[in-house]
């Protein structure tokens, strides 16, 4: 299942594990599945990967700005490196 841009999701809940951040997340309302079936809820986990000095803080609004801003990367903003998603830069 592929979720669209702009899908609400709701966060479920949250841990935090070293540097990373655990979002467990359900869409809010059915979203649709391939082409002829049925509308589905999903849920999935979120892993956000924070760099030491965001995660070491303690400051929940750094995380947050941490992970909005990842969020909000477009394409030409992120560079990543060969066939590793997990691994990407800001220019």
């Amino acid at each position: 299942m592929t979720l669209r841009q702009g899908t609400r999701l709701v966060v479920l809940g949250m841990r935090f594990t070293g540097r990373e951040v655990h979002l467990l997340t359900h869409t809010a309302e059915p979203a649709p599945g391939a082409v002829g079936e049925p509308h589905l809820y999903g849920c999935t986990e979120f892993v956000f990967h924070l760099e030491p000095r965001v995660a070491s803080a303690g400051d929940v609004a750094r995380v947050i700005q941490a992970i909005e801003r990842l969020l909000a990367w477009t394409p030409q903003e992120r560079f990543c490196a060969p066939g590793v998603e997990q691994l990407c830069l800001e220019p």
